[in-house]
């Protein structure tokens, strides 16, 4: 901690900038009020006075999100979104404070999972801005455990958590650089083309995922013979799990040839 704790009142400053910097405060307590509660009214202004937020204001802000992220169940930090707020500002510095305490509110709980398996309770919801987070997160965890020369093959569970596009696109930035996850599940989630063409520039180069299930989203023609096109050149992935909807007859021929053609791909389940 820097400097001593005190008050406001104790500063060798006006009282108009102490004034100035309560007010402040006050907006950045009030903008967390309803994602923490804890911190509204007379609490969070005591809090804000009995602090150092005067010799170190960005650290205040860390402080105020991380108690907050901290005392979130997984399932709640899975629905964490950037406040709307700040969505239509230039309130960039505020945003970095917010995204770097939720990656490290993620890489605290993932160390709670077994290395083996990630997963996810079906019927819940993922933000793309969480999930994001927690991609970097996984990655850098993942990152350390191969220098440490300790990396497992990880599965990650993600069905039935209300994936969006906007989703896939957060964690697509870093799956390449995923050393480990072998099993992507995704099923059951509302992901469209534009998701589909995500995975399959992460299935152009990726060479470590083995098992990938987006049973549940329908897709166009279009976007599942680019699929099949990306993965003649797989030699990797071992199983595709797809709905039954989006394979046409075209496609479906493009799957039997799709067999003669890549034959380390040994299960195609499409039809059920």
């Amino acid at each position: 901690m820097i400097g001593q704790i005190q008050t406001f009142e104790d500063m060798d400053s006006s009282k108009g900038n102490a004034k100035s910097i309560l007010h402040t405060v006050k907006g950045i307590l009030d903008s967390v009020h309803s994602f923490y509660p804890c911190f509204s009214g007379g609490k969070g202004l005591d809090f804000a006075q009995k602090s150092w937020v005067f010799e170190s204001f960005d650290r205040f802000r860390g402080i105020v999100w991380r108690k907050h992220f901290s005392a979130l169940k997984r399932e709640d930090l899975c629905s964490v979104s950037v406040p709307s707020c700040w969505k239509e500002s230039s309130n960039t510095k505020e945003l970095a404070v917010w995204e770097k305490e939720l990656e490290a509110a993620w890489s605290n709980m993932l160390h709670r999972f077994p290395t083996f398996v990630i997963y996810f309770c079906e019927g819940g919801y993922f933000s793309a801005d969480s999930l994001k987070a927690f991609s970097s997160a996984l990655r850098k965890m993942q990152d350390l455990e191969w220098e440490k020369g300790c990396a497992a093959q990880v599965s990650l569970f993600l069905s039935g958590m209300k994936i969006d596009d906007q989703g896939i696109q957060a964690i697509s930035k870093d799956f390449n650089a995923f050393k480990s996850v072998v099993h992507l599940d995704l099923k059951d989630n509302d992901m469209t083309d534009v998701a589909l063409f995500e995975l399959i520039e992460v299935l152009r180069t990726n060479t470590t995922l083995l098992t990938l299930d987006l049973y549940g989203s329908i897709f166009s023609e279009e976007a599942v013979l680019a699929l099949i096109d990306v993965l003649e050149s797989n030699h990797s992935l071992k199983s595709l799990t797809l709905s039954t909807d989006c394979v046409s007859l075209k496609a479906a021929k493009a799957f039997e040839n799709l067999r003669k053609k890549n034959p380390h791909i040994e299960n195609l389940d499409i039809w059920r």
